[in-house]
């Protein structure tokens, strides 16, 4: 976990980032859109490449299983351009109906890279989404490739001063996650969490404090920024979000 204040600077370079780090689960057969923005100076036009990334989702046919009839995905590598004056623009990923019943959801990545030589990449620059399998499940008697769907629970104990209370709720995702909260508060605090990891590597269980405080100049994985303050227009706003045209390290 960090633990340093934040310092903030407008941002003298364009730079060029997707606008989230996530665009969501989407049933196959869908056109997927991804956004891209542009922050600092708009006065010249820049360019970024953009490419995508199997990463459980098969951009090839040939490699997407024995029964499949198509990719997971149509593969992008391409050259976005903001003209001057632009600061959004979007790209389009197809995803396909590949024939292959019941399968898990499937991750797609994207990157950014090669920006041109008067901009540079943003905070943002990998996102992806997942692609749900839309394929109905054979009828009885039918060959039948059904994946066992992974039921996990979160769990929340939570002590003070010698009173109990435990809820749990289960999640049926067959989304890989461990999560398990235990917070105690009798003088000596403790909490240790685990976060969603989808199909990427796991994220080992962790000591952290017991909350996330803006403004107190200690940056923490759930800030974008801290300055120590909790002012805005300042680069770091008073939710602690790094504000447009600013960048913080």
């Amino acid at each position: 976990e960090i633990q340093k204040k934040s310092s903030c600077q407008k941002i003298q370079v364009p730079t060029v980032s997707f606008t989230a780090e996530d665009f969501g689960t989407h049933d196959e057969g869908v056109a997927v859109t991804i956004s891209l923005q542009r922050d600092g100076p708009a006065n010249v036009a820049v360019n970024v490449t953009v490419r995508t990334v199997d990463a459980g989702a098969s951009s090839s046919r040939e490699s997407n299983g024995p029964n499949a009839t198509a990719a997971d995905f149509a593969a992008v590598g391409r050259v976005v351009t903001f003209a001057q004056g632009v600061t959004l623009q979007t790209i389009i990923i197809l995803t396909h109906e590949d024939g292959v019943a019941s399968e898990s959801i499937e991750l797609v990545q994207l990157a950014l890279s090669e920006p041109s030589s008067n901009a540079k990449i943003g905070r943002t620059r990998l996102t992806r989404f997942r692609i749900h399998d839309a394929t109905p499940l054979p009828a009885p008697g039918e060959s039948d490739s059904t994946t066992a769907v992974t039921t996990v629970a979160v769990q929340v104990t939570t002590t003070i001063d010698g009173t109990h209370t435990t809820t749990s709720s289960g999640i049926t995702d067959m989304t890989t996650v461990a999560a398990q909260v235990t917070t105690t508060i009798d003088g000596t605090h403790t909490t240790t969490s685990s976060r969603f990891t989808d199909d990427m590597e796991p994220i080992p269980n962790e000591t952290a404090p017991l909350m996330d405080m803006c403004g107190d100049a200690k940056l923490t994985f759930a800030e974008e920024c801290d300055d120590g303050n909790l002012a805005d227009s300042d680069g770091c706003s008073s939710n602690c979000t790094i504000e447009v045209g600013w960048e913080c390290s």
